[in-house]
This record gives C-alpha cells, sequence and structure tokens, in this order.
C-alpha cells in the first residue's frame, strides 16, 4: 500500500457482485497488531462474531488452522490502517464478502 498522509480519504469497495462503495473513513495511522491484540481492542469490528470464528476466517488466508496454533495468534495481522471517522453505507453485512482498500490517491 502507498505511504498515505493523515487525513486521507478511504473508501470500502465491494466486490462482485455488488461492485459499490460500502463506506469511506479518513486515513489517521498505521499499527501492526498481533492478532490477540486485533481481536481485544476491535472485537466483532474485525468481521468475526468471535475469537473462534476470527481465527478460523484468519487461518484459511494464511493457509493454517489458529485454533490449534496459539503462537501463530501472536503474528501480526499487518492490516493494520488506522481510520477514524469511518462511515458505513447500510447495515446488512451478510453476503457481502471481503471488501477491498481503496484510497484517493491510488
Amino acid at each position: 500500500m502507498a505511504q498515505l498522509a493523515p487525513g486521507t480519504p478511504v473508501f470500502f469497495r465491494l466486490k462482485s457482485p455488488r461492485n459499490a462503495i460500502a463506506g469511506y473513513g479518513f486515513y489517521s495511522h498505521f499499527v501492526l497488531l498481533g492478532l490477540q491484540q486485533a481481536w481485544h481492542l476491535f472485537g466483532g469490528g474485525n468481521g468475526d462474531a468471535n475469537l473462534e470464528s476470527f481465527l478460523t476466517r484468519i487461518g484459511g488466508y494464511r493457509g493454517m488452522d489458529l485454533l490449534s496454533t496459539p503462537s501463530a495468534r501472536l503474528d501480526p495481522l499487518g492490516q493494520g490502517a488506522g481510520l477514524g471517522h469511518e462511515h458505513r453505507a447500510g447495515q446488512d453485512r451478510a453476503g457481502t464478502g471481503p471488501g477491498e482498500f481503496v484510497s484517493l490517491s491510488d
């Protein structure tokens, strides 16, 4: 990701089949967090209802079982974009699939 200045607008775009802007915010800062830290700080804001489903989803991206590998939970998530003043369009996230981070400076 390109280096962003604080205050840069960012948009969150849904992938196919919706292809729509789902929300926006303003870049604040970058923080590299371990998975346990990310869950502790953001909880359900990570996109999952509980820690187990969060670890299962991230483990699927990494190709590993994070539920049976506690030491891997300390590895950084690597998606630590800090956003302030985030706004989301719509309340129903079910079935939207993963979104995409989009910046005006790209």
